[in-house]
């Protein structure tokens, strides 16, 4: 009797056991990007603050498929496929408005890159990461509040 009890006993530690080490795997999708986005940085590099220009910034709206924000004194713009797979996201046709800055350190940083972005990492819900072709990152970013 003791020896049934121990057997029962120990085929519920183990069953309870393997159901605390399964994992339940979330997918990213784009709605989980939703929104706007501070530029933290560009290819590794720190983005310089600058008290002459506006908080550099990218936003994706999901619904109509198109992204916007400031490298820091001109306005960006582009478009992505709204239906991308989860961790997909190209942006393209990149442009921005041609004002005269005082100072283009951030410009230089991010519009040569934004061409480059083909996917995406969301690192926790406040930290995301745009990636190249190859899975490097190229922008750091923290949710805008």
């Amino acid at each position: 009797m003791n020896k049934t009890i121990c057997s029962i006993a120990l085929a519920g530690i183990l069953t309870l056991g393997s159901c605390s080490t399964s994992k339940v795997t979330h997918k990213t999708s784009l709605q989980d990007i939703s929104g706007e986005w501070v530029i933290e940085k560009v290819n590794g590099a720190k983005v310089p603050e600058s008290k002459m220009q506006n908080e550099p910034f990218i936003g994706f709206n999901i619904e109509t498929g198109s992204m916007y924000g400031s490298a820091g004194c001109n306005r960006i713009m582009g478009t992505f496929d709204k239906d991308s797979a989860p961790g997909a996201i190209s942006i393209e046709y990149p442009a921005s408005t041609r004002m005269l800055c005082p100072d283009m350190a951030i410009e230089d940083l991010v519009l040569p890159a934004l061409g480059n972005v083909k996917g995406y990492k969301l690192n926790n819900k406040n930290t995301l990461s745009l990636l190249n072709s190859e899975g490097d990152v190229i922008f750091t970013l923290k949710k805008r509040k």
